[in-house]
């Protein structure tokens, strides 16, 4: 009998409560989402200030959901209460997104429950993309953030960029820090393999992710209308956000209406990964890593991407994609056209073949392992 208890113990899994801002389409989601499906730990989701795509599509797959939307984005004492109550279920609970009042949420649940507390970093810490309210409230959000630090029992980035960005700002024990990469689907690496790039005239050239204003898009747009002058091409552009209209605008402006399509938000990327040659990531943030680089990687899709954050550590300038010399629509415009004349000469599909290769070091079921290792240590 005692026997058999252990072995229950042994296969018990551990729960884990994921403290979300959102459920937009982005990285953080997407990988919440695949741990809901790949994941040897058990998962459960609270959004605590929006709904959105991802959210929907955990909810038609039976995922544990805690909707605390309905009171809105300022700390509330009710959600507070229901987040205590929700997290005597779990072992521990890891937090996502970097709101301020989401690791606020955090740093009291630490304090009224006996789980262990995970700190998730999937920013790069110290940019004016990560804290730009003011001096005021900037030094109380840093306050916050190194309280969150210190009542986690382990710290995971996504890259060493991420590792090193917080490591210059914030004070952890290096005993806490841990590096996990993200990762993509087993399906979206099977049906990548078969994937061939078609490399003709018309360049089918992809962006997907949101349209931010450190996304950069601008830069890719203005790239785009320099090179359609010694190019056939068209772009694709799948995602939405507050930039749309402007940047609808500005390829109005530029006479870009035949060749680019905004598409809007959308989970099901295969359909676009499939159709393009070339895969661009214009960020001019420091982005602590690039999911959206990966997917189009495991398509042999190679990348232009700015050489910012954690980018070069999946992106090798001249491997599988290009990195740019300089962050601008000029830098984009050079990068972009090395890939193009690749395509002319043929030899893009040597690009595209250590593109698939790269893509395996990023699967996540090594994403699951390393962090359910983590989560038993603790």
């Amino acid at each position: 009998m005692k026997r058999e208890s252990v072995l229950v113990m042994q296969e018990k899994k551990l729960k884990v409560l994921n403290l979300m801002t959102g459920g937009q389409v982005g990285g953080i989601e997407t990988l919440c989402y695949n741990w809901g499906k790949y994941a040897p730990f058990q998962n459960g989701f609270a959004f605590l200030t929006e709904r959105g795509v991802v959210y929907e599509r955990m909810l038609e797959a039976n995922f544990d959901i805690y909707d605390l939307t309905q009171e809105g984005s300022k700390i509330s004492l009710s959600k507070i209460r229901k987040l205590i109550m929700i997290a005597k279920d779990y072992d521990i609970v890891m937090v996502h997104h970097g709101d301020p009042i989401l690791r606020l949420y955090y740093i009291i649940l630490s304090y009224h429950t006996k789980c262990k507390m995970v700190s998730y970093v999937h920013s790069c810490y110290g940019d004016n993309s990560q804290l730009s309210y003011g001096r005021m409230k900037n030094k109380m959000y840093e306050i916050i953030f190194q309280k969150a630090f210190d009542v986690s029992d382990a710290v995971i980035a996504v890259s060493k960029a991420g590792e090193k960005s917080y490591e210059q700002v914030y004070s952890v024990p290096q005993s806490k820090k841990y590096i996990v990469y993200n990762g993509i689907g087993s399906e979206l690496i099977n049906t990548g393999k078969q994937n061939v790039i078609d490399g003709c005239q018309p360049y089918k050239l992809l962006y997907i992710g949101r349209l931010n204003k450190i996304k950069g898009v601008d830069l890719l747009l203005r790239a785009v209308s320099t090179l359609k002058n010694d190019y056939e091409l068209q772009l694709s552009i799948v995602g939405d956000g507050p930039e749309r209209v402007t940047l609808e605008s500005l390829m109005g402006d530029l006479g870009l209406e035949h060749i680019v399509c905004f598409c809007g938000e959308s989970m099901d990327i295969q359909k676009y990964l499939s159709n393009a040659d070339i895969f661009i990531y214009p960020s001019t943030c420091q982005e602590v890593f690039g999911i959206s680089l990966v997917e189009a990687l495991s398509y042999g899709v190679p990348c232009v991407a700015n050489c910012l954050g954690g980018i070069p550590e999946i992106i090798q300038d001249g491997y599988n994609g290009i990195l740019t010399e300089e962050t601008s629509s000029e830098g984009l415009t050079i990068a972009i056209k090395k890939l193009l004349d690749c395509c002319q000469n043929g030899t893009v599909k040597r690009y595209s073949e250590n593109a698939k290769k790269t893509a395996l070091k990023y699967t996540i079921d090594n994403n699951c392992n390393q962090v359910n290792n983590i989560l038993e240590k603790i």
